[in-house]
């Protein structure tokens, strides 16, 4: 019995293909290959800012991933033919994910003096991003803190600065006042 991740291999193809991916597309178009593309980006593009021109370009960029380590370096060429875009238009597109802080770009050169080869990309800014979009940030545990006078409780940091208020200790660290606002206000209005 053959499990559905069990990868399938032809004599007439070197290529493994999932089962259940081959029951969805067939061989004759999986032969040459599939890009996975995570659903977490496709959900997350219009939070990411990322244009429909720079979505299809990324898959195009992640189409060369065959392996974690994969250094990824099509042509400018090849990504307009594939795109049927002009080379201006593919390299404003590759610069607004520079500039979006989604991908880097390095410049491949085979020695000091060359000018560059082909442009290595590297989508490990895209990853984080939406890593850390599906992890729920960190948070610290609300803070709690209780005036020693009344007994005025504040439970989080937007109400102790409302309530308390802070102060600046010799160090320079900041501090909770340890007397709420009221009691601090009748304390000056007790002095004689």
């Amino acid at each position: 019995m053959k499990s559905e991740i069990e990868l399938k291999k032809t004599e007439h193809s070197s290529v493994e293909i999932p089962e259940r991916i081959l029951a969805i597309w067939g061989r004759s178009i999986l032969n040459s290959g599939w890009t996975s593309v995570p659903n977490e980006l496709l959900k997350n593009q219009s939070k990411l800012g990322i244009g429909n021109t720079e979505l299809v370009l990324l898959i195009n960029l992640i189409s060369f991933m065959h392996h974690p380590d994969a250094r990824v370096y099509p042509s400018i060429s090849l990504l307009c033919e594939r795109m049927n875009q002009d080379r201006r238009t593919i390299q404003r597109n590759l610069n607004k994910l520079v500039e979006m802080d989604i991908l880097r770009i390095k410049i491949r050169s085979t020695g000091k003096n060359s000018k560059g080869m082909t442009n290595l990309y590297d989508i490990t800014p895209l990853m984080l991003k939406l890593i850390n979009l599906k992890i729920p940030s960190l948070n610290t545990p609300d803070e709690k803190h209780t005036c020693p006078k009344c007994g005025k409780i504040a439970i989080s940091r937007e109400e102790i600065t409302k309530e308390f208020g802070f102060r600046t200790d010799t160090n320079g660290k900041m501090r909770t006042q340890s007397w709420c606002k009221d009691c601090r206000g009748r304390k000056i209005a007790d002095l004689p």
